[in-house]
């Protein structure tokens, strides 16, 4: 049998690889993949799905262009995860939250911390609900608030996102979330939503009151053509 030209790392090179952020796959292999699977993790001191997941990926790699830039490619599949448009809505408002806490594009405006943030949600105090989200050297360029009617309010440097008390913590989630995600991948952009994409927004939160499936996805189609035309 011919021998193949793709050079298998030992499974030492394999475990030194930096590791990236991770999503859970499921996947079904044989019998004999498995053993062989665990006879290597032995050989590197790991188990088995450690393994696993960095030969995958560094076979994944392997198919790139070498020195290619695979940023794109991951944010269109952050976006069209379920864990983005699917998951995150079905949270409740305090989880919702309190999940902005672990957000670093994230700052509190009115309230001290997320506990007063929390608090002011639960007793409707609308003016002490917003959040800052797209970081700058000198602050924070954009900010989402409960209010009404529901708007954008932007110009060439700030934007201003009103949406329903109802809305906000799963709008919030997502653009921050998103926001976060956009920086990482494309460190050299200040911008991950433009003043235009916030009307959208607003229009999308105008057609789809309930903060459920249909306004994330509403959400997460106009962030994903975004990322398509600023990257093709």
């Amino acid at each position: 049998m011919e021998k193949s030209n793709f050079n298998l790392p030992t499974p030492q090179m394999l475990i030194k690889r930096a590791k990236e952020e991770t999503i859970p796959v499921s996947l079904r292999v044989k019998e004999s993949t498995v053993a062989i699977f665990d006879r290597m993790a032995k050989e590197a001191g790991v188990n088995r799905g450690a393994m696993m997941n960095t030969w995958l990926d560094f076979y994944a790699q392997s198919q790139s262009a070498p020195n290619a830039d695979n940023s794109k490619d991951i944010m269109v599949s952050y976006l069209n995860s379920e864990r983005y448009w699917k998951n995150i809505p079905m949270l409740s408002s305090e989880e919702l939250i309190y999940r902005l806490a672990a957000n670093k594009n994230v700052e509190i405006v009115e309230a001290s911390d997320v506990h007063g943030l929390l608090r002011a949600y639960n007793k409707n105090e609308d003016e002490n609900v917003v959040i800052g989200i797209e970081p700058l050297d000198d602050g924070f360029s954009d900010y989402i608030h409960v209010g009404s009617p529901v708007r954008c309010d932007s110009d060439e440097d700030m934007s201003h996102l009103f949406v329903t008390h109802e809305q906000w913590p799963l709008v919030a989630v997502l653009l921050s979330e998103y926001s976060q995600k956009y920086g990482k991948l494309f460190p050299e952009e200040q911008v991950s939503i433009t003043g235009g994409m916030y009307e959208e927004i607003a229009n999308a939160c105008i057609q789809h009151e309930k903060p459920d499936g249909s306004l994330a996805t509403a959400i997460k189609n106009i962030l994903l053509d975004y990322v398509e035309r600023r990257h093709d």
